[in-house]
């Protein structure tokens, strides 16, 4: 309680520049696609999948309980879609996609 604390000037953004807006356009990795956190994407489940052209998407549950619908482009929505077949599971199953799947002895 007697150590002081430090102070510092912080520069509040009040607005973004143009040339700043592009750089913030430009910085996501294309290869990621959807910026979720591992924890979002290994939750998905099977009914939050939309597959369906023209407009495929996913729904993410993030921290906070805030919620979003991320566009999924095609080749990703194919991919998904073959493996919810080899998976075995249906489009609209309460069903994670990404867990380990099931061996039947």
């Amino acid at each position: 309680m007697t150590i002081p604390t430090k102070r510092a000037h912080i520069e509040v953004t009040r607005h973004l520049t143009s040339a700043e807006v592009d750089v913030m356009i430009a910085a996501p990795i294309r290869e990621a696609l959807t910026g979720a956190r591992v924890s979002e994407a290994i939750s998905v489940d099977a009914d939050e999948l939309q597959l369906e052209r023209p407009h495929s998407h996913v729904l993410l549950h993030g921290k906070g309980r805030r919620d979003r619908v991320i566009p999924v482009p095609q080749d990703l929505a194919r991919a998904l879609a073959a493996l919810l077949r080899e998976r075995g599971i249906a489009n609209h199953e309460l069903r994670p996609i990404l867990s380990a799947p099931t061996v039947v002895a």
